[in-house]
């Protein structure tokens, strides 16, 4: 559906231009694409917490990364996450793609949910902004 793509699109421009008014820090951890599209202006990408590297980083348990990565959650570093819906959701080693699943719901999804909660959620397009919770609840 094009118009709310278009609806999404725009309130994501928002979104960015309020964090960027305010002096803060927007993370697209997915839907980088829209960026180097031009579909959204003025964002400032932190290449090191893209999806891909941050799924590498949690295969490989690389315990530096995920602990930096873990620390600047708990500071609320980030005024704003977008990312797809995150869910803590471990699978069996049986199921396929379970451990990779695995992975990213304990070193990746479970700290983003533990320090941030959805705000806005575009289900059609299966995108979601995160922002800062004030008491840190886990799942």
């Amino acid at each position: 559906d094009q118009a709310a793509s278009q609806a999404t699109l725009t309130e994501l421009q928002r979104r960015v231009d309020k964090v960027n008014a305010s002096g803060g820090e927007i993370l697209f951890i997915t839907q980088r694409h829209l960026i180097s599209m031009h579909m959204l202006t003025s964002v400032k990408l932190i290449p090191e917490y893209e999806r891909e590297e941050l799924m590498e980083m949690a295969m490989a348990n690389n315990e530096a990364y995920l602990d930096r990565f873990k620390a600047e959650l708990r500071a609320r570093r980030f005024a704003a996450i977008v990312v797809d819906p995150l869910e803590f959701n471990l699978l069996g080693s049986d199921y396929a793609m379970g451990e990779e699943n695995n992975a990213w719901a304990r070193f990746v999804a479970r700290p983003i949910l533990c320090n941030y909660r959805a705000d806005q959620t575009f289900a059609a397009d299966r995108v979601v902004i995160y922002v800062p919770q004030e008491t840190p609840t886990c799942p």
